[in-house]
């Protein structure tokens, strides 16, 4: 048994070196839309805007046949989330505004992410074209709030750090990848990938019975891809 695993890890490698292996930079923004449903309270539910976050990744790429590709990515997201909010100072009152400030409000979520995904080529006469499938697994490691006045000659906010290693939260987490992308040729080693990727996640945020809360991105990302 052991030298057939051992055999078969020899073939993975060779394969592996022999293939005319791609490297790269990945960057690109989500726009994240969330939903937090609390089972005990009377409206059931929070509606917190969609808001745009960021990527950055580093990016493998194998070919294993002439219309389907294997890609891993390295990277970290930042997935955010939004609603605009009204704080009260003392100026405020003493100005005679009792409506307070108004100011939008983030919450910031960094994720460190591992993707493993497929390119498939579908239709042989436009072979730039691709179906993009696979799975991303990601540790949540920083939060943070931010706040930007909506109106001129306010005072203005700093943000807190969030507390993500509380016991409530979920740490990990896995999505399944769905998209379409493109590459555009600059030369016989390099080219650029334009892809968008829907993110499914099938854990929550929390681990609480009667909070149920989810977030579904979608990706809009371009790559530098240089052939070894």
């Amino acid at each position: 048994m052991k030298k057939h695993l051992f055999l078969l890890m020899l073939v993975v490698c060779t394969s592996a070196i022999s293939a005319q292996v791609s490297i790269g930079l990945s960057g690109g923004a989500n726009y994240s839309s969330w939903k937090w449903e609390v089972d005990n309270l009377p409206t059931n539910s929070f509606d917190f805007q969609p808001a745009f976050g960021w990527r950055a990744a580093l990016l493998a790429e194998i070919p294993l046949h002439k219309q389907l590709r294997l890609r891993t990515e390295l990277g970290t997201q930042v997935y955010a989330n939004g609603e605009e909010r009204s704080f009260s100072f003392p100026d405020d009152f003493l100005n005679g505004d009792f409506d307070g400030s108004q100011y939008r409000y983030r919450e910031n979520y960094q994720f460190w992410e591992v993707s493993v995904l497929a390119e498939v080529m579908p239709i042989r006469k436009i072979s730039w074209l691709y179906v993009v499938a696979g799975a991303t697994g990601g540790k949540l490691t920083k939060g943070w709030t931010s706040f930007k006045a909506l109106e001129p000659d306010k005072e203005q906010l700093s943000g807190d750090p969030i507390d993500v290693k509380n016991d409530n939260g979920h740490h990990n987490s896995f999505a399944a990848d769905l998209g379409l992308g493109g590459n555009i040729p600059l030369s016989k080693s390099i080219k650029l990938k334009l892809e968008s990727r829907f993110l499914y996640f099938f854990n929550e945020l929390d681990d609480l019975d009667n909070v149920h809360s989810r977030i579904s991105p979608v990706m809009l990302n371009l790559a530098c891809v240089y052939k070894l």
